[in-house]
């Protein structure tokens, strides 16, 4: 099954296939949240975010960024991760990822993943030979700076979807069914198949591995 795909990150993807910056040299990801945020009704301890045992922590729980980065820029060489408990929460994964991947195509992108950051914010920067495409939380605009003109240009104005929407975080999850559904009667492949959950959770594997020994991997 894909996962939730927002409207921004598709037209991002477009802009990059269709070269509006040039070639993509580097990339920057900012995804940073309170955990104890998510399900304010829940003990966030008892998740599995939080527990170890079940698989949580943030790099295997914010694991679409590595979905959706694969999914835009293609296969990962080599990963290098810091990734650690720094918070006071009651957690038994880490909070913190510090990351460096490396594709086979040589765009570099550095990724910043929390668990303890207020308020939420998720921001991406990618920089090309001949500009910047941008997108953040904040003013929810893709935009895209032309180096030859030197002017920023607002290409998407998602202002009346904002992220903190429920219904629109909820349509994302609706569009996902959908999606899966669809193939399975049509009998295709859905956006994100078994071959590209693998290959996120290999890059994952590795940068927990890249944290532990200290050391670039490769993928």
């Amino acid at each position: 099954m894909q996962p939730p795909i927002l409207p921004t990150n598709k037209k991002i993807k477009e802009l990059v296939e269709q070269q509006k910056i040039g070639k993509i040299l580097a990339v920057q990801v900012d995804s940073s949240s309170y955990l104890p945020d998510w399900h304010p009704h829940e003990d966030y301890r008892k998740g599995y975010a939080a527990r170890k045992e079940l698989g949580g922590g943030i790099v295997l729980t914010a694991i679409h960024e590595l979905d959706y980065l694969h999914w835009i820029f293609g296969d990962v060489h080599e990963v290098f991760s810091v990734s650690e408990k720094l918070s006071d929460l009651k957690l038994s994964v880490e909070d913190y990822s510090a990351v460096i991947m490396k594709f086979e195509n040589n765009v570099v992108a550095e990724v910043h993943l929390d668990f303890f950051q207020r308020p939420y914010f998720k921001s991406f920067k990618i920089k090309g030979t001949t500009g910047i495409i941008t997108w953040n939380t904040d003013a929810n605009l893709v935009k895209v700076f032309n180096a030859k003109t030197k002017k920023w240009k607002t290409v998407m104005d998602s202002t009346h979807t904002l992220l903190t929407s429920t219904a629109q975080n909820n349509k994302m999850y609706v569009d996902e069914l959908t999606h899966f559904f669809q193939c399975v009667h049509k009998r295709t492949k859905t956006i994100n198949d078994l071959e590209g959950g693998i290959r996120s959770m290999k890059t994952a594997l590795a940068l927990k591995k890249s944290s532990k020994l200290k050391r670039t991997i490769s993928v």
